[in-house]
């Protein structure tokens, strides 16, 4: 019988001593939950931030937050190619006119240029092009969207009734080689007269972007 209370006893040392290491992991692992850092955020704030936000809980995370850390930090938008722009001011509407949309706001792969409204593809691929165009009162125009030349989609919109301002959104999707360019401009064939619209309210702009390869 003293053996078999030895043995007991033993057996009860080995018991407390893994309970006590369980309640040591559960007590560091409810730290790690619980625990907040600072980190130092682009524009120069703090932030706190949990555990799971700085991506230290699984490989996957850790790679998701730092390459999101990468990408706004650095400025590097690998190869995304997109870009967007619209008019600051008002512009008189001319017949056969290429529109120039002088404020970009997007242009990820540098391919828009706003002094002279178009766009150079820099890589080869699928594109969606799309315009938006506000002729002011007593205005009417009819848009060509163009691609390397050609007219890939046409809109027509008019404000000639009184005070309407009207709109119209054309969007087309092409393939475009390393280089082809695109651009809007006025019909040749219809007289579009007035003034484009384009102010804090209303925007006339032009965007585009890569979709496939």
């Amino acid at each position: 019988m003293k053996r078999t209370l030895n043995i007991q006893g033993i057996e009860m040392v080995h018991l407390k001593k893994a309970v006590g290491n369980v309640i040591d992991e559960n007590k560091h692992l409810k730290k790690l939950l619980n625990s907040e850092s600072k980190t130092r955020l682009v524009d120069g704030t703090d932030k706190l931030m949990r555990p799971k936000e700085r991506g230290i809980f699984n490989h996957k995370e850790r790679i998701f937050f730092s390459e999101r850390r990468l990408l706004v930090n650095s400025g590097d938008h690998g190869d995304r190619v997109a870009f967007y722009a619209f008019m600051s001011n008002n512009e008189a509407i001319l017949k056969h006119h290429t529109l120039t949309f002088d404020e970009t706001k997007v242009n990820y792969g540098s391919g828009y240029n706003n002094n002279t409204g178009t766009f150079r593809a820099p890589v080869s691929g699928v594109y969606v092009i799309t315009t938006t165009i506000h002729p002011y009162e007593n205005s009417a125009a009819s848009i060509d969207i163009i691609v390397n030349s050609n007219v890939h989609g046409s809109i027509f919109t008019d404000s000639s009734d009184g005070w309407d301002i009207n709109a119209s959104t054309g969007i087309v999707i092409a393939w475009m080689n390393q280089g082809d360019v695109s651009f809007v401009r006025t019909s040749a064939s219809y007289n579009s007269h007035g003034s484009l619209y384009s102010g804090t309210i209303l925007r006339c702009s032009f965007a585009g972007w890569k979709i496939s390869d």
